[in-house]
């Protein structure tokens, strides 16, 4: 891994990058006779793991449900597909061994499967269940309600970034679901991984980076316009995958192991989840701090970041021998664009003192105008 162009989140990556992990140490199932399971807002501990957004009870409560049957519980269908990747498949891998080829797996969802998985909320949809598919899960029970059974199986995870948990059988349980896809060698062999038309969370200066690579041989994909299989015959095909950190580049969990991977840094700290993929499937990555965030010394506390071609991706570029051009013109506009939204959402006073400060002006429409300037929403 090359973390030269690195420089404001180097100490925070670096924690993440040495950190130790037995990648091939064996994972457990806890067996819980009679207990049942709901969807909860707080998070249940077994083990030294927490399961999120999940309820157990060791022992059924009343008017639950009662199934008769040995499953495999998954924990929570989480509905936004980054947050999928990491946790709900995280404890599919007994998939992968032959004597729970049969077993039925379990999942709890406040809603139907077929309608998780939006990377975006302008995007297409992806089916939670389609994956569960291609793993080769043949019997998946949804629960939505308390619901007790013979006893519920809870393997451990096989990945948890926060407590910098990977374990071999998580990139396994993706290569499986990646072998069941058909190959199509006359896909694009670099590829880079777009945010540009993402509502959420956006990145100033993104497109400007992305012609870049456009103009140096890369396909711009824009994940979130395909199907969910698309997406992974695309990334299984891929030799070289560029992006900014985030879901769209989590998506190399269903690339080869050992392709070249460039991760392209929006804030000044990374996020770990795509240190540990990198490792887990041996990536010849690099990794470039691109933010030129005025204000964020660590995570960007502003609803949009911004990148730009500062030294550490200028060095890159040049290192790699990218054809480019600073544009100085459109970089005071995307700046320009940051800092308005930055004016928008930060405040000197807080909200709670201007709202009382605001209760002293006698004139409504003065009010009105004074909460509009103080980005006061009411």
């Amino acid at each position: 891994m090359n973390t030269k162009y690195l420089s404001a989140s180097r100490r925070n990556f670096l924690k993440y990058f040495d950190s130790k992990s037995d990648m091939d140490a064996d994972l457990g199932i806890s067996v819980l006779p009679h207990a049942a399971v709901s969807i909860s807002k707080r998070d249940i501990k077994l083990s030294p793991q927490k399961i999120k957004n999940v309820k157990i009870w060791r022992k059924s409560p009343k008017g639950a449900e009662y199934i008769d049957e040995d499953v495999i519980f998954l924990g929570y269908a989480e509905p936004f597909i980054g947050h999928f990747l990491a946790d709900s498949l995280s404890r599919a891998w007994p998939v992968l061994e032959e004597k729970y080829a049969n077993y039925t797996f379990a999942i709890v969802s406040d809603g139907p499967l077929s309608s998780r998985l939006p990377m975006d909320k302008s995007a297409t949809k992806a089916s939670a269940a389609e994956l569960f598919s291609l793993l080769g899960i043949k019997k998946l029970l949804v629960v939505q309600r308390p619901t007790a059974f013979r006893n519920l199986l809870v393997p451990d995870s096989s990945f948890n970034y926060m407590k910098k948990i990977y374990n071999r059988k998580y990139s396994d349980t993706f290569a499986k679901i990646a072998q069941a896809v058909e190959s199509d060698e006359t896909l694009p062999k670099k590829i880079y991984l777009s945010r540009t038309k993402l509502i959420h969370n956006p990145v100033i200066g993104e497109s400007r980076i992305e012609k870049i690579f456009q103009d140096n041989g890369y396909t711009i994909i824009h994940p979130q316009e395909f199907p969910i299989v698309e997406q992974i015959a695309m990334i299984k095909n891929a030799t070289d995958i560029a992006g900014i950190e985030g879901t769209a580049l989590h998506l190399s969990l269903f690339a080869r192991d050992g392709i070249n991977l460039i991760c392209i840094h929006r804030y000044n700290v990374p996020i770990p989840m795509q240190i540990l993929i990198d490792k887990l499937k041996n990536f010849n990555a690099q990794y470039v701090d691109a933010s030129i965030d005025p204000f964020s010394k660590e995570k960007n506390i502003c609803p949009a970041c911004i990148i730009g071609i500062n030294e550490n991706l200028r060095r890159f570029f040049n290192d790699n021998n990218f054809k480019h051009k600073d544009d100085a013109a459109a970089g005071d506009a995307e700046m320009k664009t940051f800092l308005e939204i930055y004016a928008q959402n930060h405040r000197i006073l807080p909200k709670w003192l201007i709202n009382l400060m605001l209760a002293f002006v006698t004139s409504r429409e003065r009010r009105q105008k004074l909460r509009k300037k103080f980005a006061i929403k009411f």
